[in-house]
């Protein structure tokens, strides 16, 4: 939102300036000698290493085949971040960095292809000890998860993700300190706690899976950005972009052809948080996506039923705590469905609904005690 033309601020293409797009920032009937001051700003939050330099350019073509090479002074970072940024906070990626631009003929110089977008590496934590009673029952644990398993993998695909215990920690304090008010907490527990991966997944299907992950995280990511503003007036964008709608329906396609496969083993030292989903549902809600506008609620009635039902941890440690505020969220969703749009984004930051916050704190305090995270 902060690309202007001679002062005159222009709107996003899919969420970034429309100098970032594919075809670029357009143009047209521009007379001979009129002056151009296009300005553009970029907030930074990446953890990037003192003297690593950031160069800005621009390519400008005008009719007849002519264009000519820009380069920005480049700017170089002063110092090291003391925190470690993590892939379960805020992770707002800055462009792959080049090497400063030369400027050579007009004729010569070929528009570059869109930037690239790092993503910031995963930090892998170490597994502490959970200790859990044995339940007070004849069969063996381990022989009722196999049951259990059996029984959900012959009638529907699983979805899961799993967590590193400092991954999990940060997305718990993120949602801990979250200062948004209303319904606001709830979208981003959905995006901490959206499934990336499905059982029996060929590589093509695990790829969707993941690709709708991202998708799905990046519009929340900018709108984290922008709560900070005073007296926010929430858009469609801030909910969903074009990206996160494709990859939703993509993920919501596959889903439906998946295979009915177990679980894998979950690695040693990560907390899974899975669940099955409901077929029937989910088909419902596919026609709809296509239909309902961008930013409406639609998005988000299936975003929560895909983000599963229950948390593993280590030492046979399990609770169901996530699928009861499954429940809670697609009652509440469905109640804002009714709603005029505009009226849904008003309610998202006026509205609070202590039997959703009551349901996300009893999946926080089952998180903590899968990473043994004290309450601060």
């Amino acid at each position: 939102g902060s690309t202007t033309l001679n002062g005159m601020a222009l709107g996003d293409d899919l969420g970034t300036s429309q100098l970032w797009s594919q075809r670029g920032l357009l143009l047209t009937d521009v007379n001979p000698g009129i002056e151009l001051q296009v300005r553009w700003e970029m907030l930074v939050i990446a953890p990037l290493a003192a003297g690593t330099a950031i160069d800005t350019r621009a390519v400008v073509e005008w009719d007849g085949g002519h264009s000519i090479g820009l380069a920005a002074p480049a700017l170089r970072v002063l110092s090291t971040p003391s925190m470690q940024a993590g892939s379960a906070g805020t992770p707002i990626s800055v462009a792959a960095l080049q090497p400063a631009l030369e400027i050579p003929a007009p004729e010569a110089i070929v528009p570059p292809p869109p930037p690239a977008i790092e993503e910031l590496p995963r930090p892998v934590a170490s597994a502490p000890r959970v200790e859990v009673a044995a339940p007070p029952i004849a069969p063996a644990p381990s022989r009722i998860e196999e049951i259990s398993a059996e029984e959900i993998a012959a009638s529907t695909p699983l979805l899961y993700a799993d967590f590193s215990h400092e991954d999990l920690a940060q997305a718990i304090r993120s949602l801990e300190k979250s200062d948004a008010g209303g319904l606001i907490p709830h979208l981003f527990a959905i995006r901490a706690f959206f499934p990336n991966a499905i059982a029996g997944a060929d590589p093509r299907l695990a790829q969707t899976a993941e690709n709708a992950a991202r998708a799905v995280r990046a519009p929340l990511d900018r709108f984290f950005v922008r709560l900070r503003v005073p007296r926010l007036t929430i858009t469609a964008k801030d909910l969903e972009d074009r990206d996160s709608r494709f990859a939703l329906r993509a993920l919501v396609g596959a889903i439906a052809d998946a295979p009915i496969a177990p679980l894998s083993t979950r690695p040693g030292g990560t907390v899974r948080l899975s669940g099955a989903v409901d077929l029937d549902a989910l088909r419902r809600r596919a026609g709809e996506l296509e239909q309902a506008p961008l930013g409406s609620v639609v998005p988000w009635i299936v975003n929560a039923q895909l983000i599963g039902e229950r948390v593993d941890y280590n030492g046979g440690g399990r609770s169901d705590v996530l699928g009861l505020y499954r429940l809670e969220l697609i009652k509440v969703f469905s109640v804002l469905e009714t709603l005029p749009m505009p009226e849904f984004h008003r309610v998202l930051t006026s509205s609070v609904n202590r039997t959703l916050d009551d349901a996300l704190g009893a999946v926080l305090d089952a998180l903590r005690s899968a990473v043994h995270l004290a309450v601060d």
